[in-house]
């Protein structure tokens, strides 16, 4: 049985599922601006080293970060290779180095992870850096600051099905995937990170209810 995403409205938008609109009420709350699918592009295939290019269209643009958003609910192993060269391709600069020399991270934000006071799940944040895509996790601060870039190395441009053969730590498909769907663990998460993950699960849009 296919399930099909609700479309739904919020902020003079329609996305394309309930869970796009529940992010864009989690960045309503932690107060950072943001663009819904203000811009498609034509990614290499950085990692995997295809002649073909990738039509991509990000679900958000996060000026205050400088960085793109997007939402996923699941992930098959080729959306996962498909979303993980793009991250590479649009944090190296196509190509090129890191974000430094132009590129932009993007964050992964799947469902919306709950919390303890030990800590919880946030989104995921991807960049390239010297042919390695790393991963960390990403979140803000009173200051509206985020963690560093540099994380864990999860794939590598080496070409075809290999690239998963350069990650560390045992990190197979299987558990990027899920890693990606839950968030990275963080051992700390900011008190307005927290309320704006609750208040992205509690948000209502049935029958005309405003988040």
């Amino acid at each position: 049985m296919i399930i099909k995403a609700i479309e739904t409205h919020h902020a003079g938008h329609r996305f394309r599922s309930r869970l796009e609109a529940r992010w864009a009420v989690f960045f309503d709350h932690i107060g950072t601006r943001w663009e819904y699918e203000p811009e498609g592009f034509e990614c290499s295939a950085r990692l995997t080293l295809s002649e073909e290019s990738i039509p991509y269209l990000p679900d958000f643009w996060l000026p205050d970060f400088n960085m793109w958003g997007e939402v996923k609910g699941h992930l098959s192993e080729e959306a996962l290779t498909r979303l993980l060269n793009v991250a590479a391709s649009l944090s190296g600069n196509n190509g090129g180095g890191c974000h430094d020399n132009g590129g932009n991270d993007l964050v992964v934000f799947g469902n919306i992870p709950s919390h303890s006071e030990n800590g919880g799940h946030v989104p995921t944040r991807l960049h390239m850096h010297k042919g390695d895509l790393q991963w960390s996790p990403w979140m803000t601060d009173g200051d509206g600051a985020f963690c560093s870039p540099y994380g864990k190395r999860i794939a590598a441009d080496v070409g075809g099905d290999d690239i998963y053969e350069e990650a560390r730590y045992g990190l197979t498909p299987e558990v990027i995937t899920q890693t990606l769907l839950r968030g990275t663990w963080s051992n700390s998460v900011p008190v307005e990170m927290r309320n704006a993950l609750q208040a992205a699960r509690s948000a209502r849009f049935e029958h005309g209810e405003k988040p």
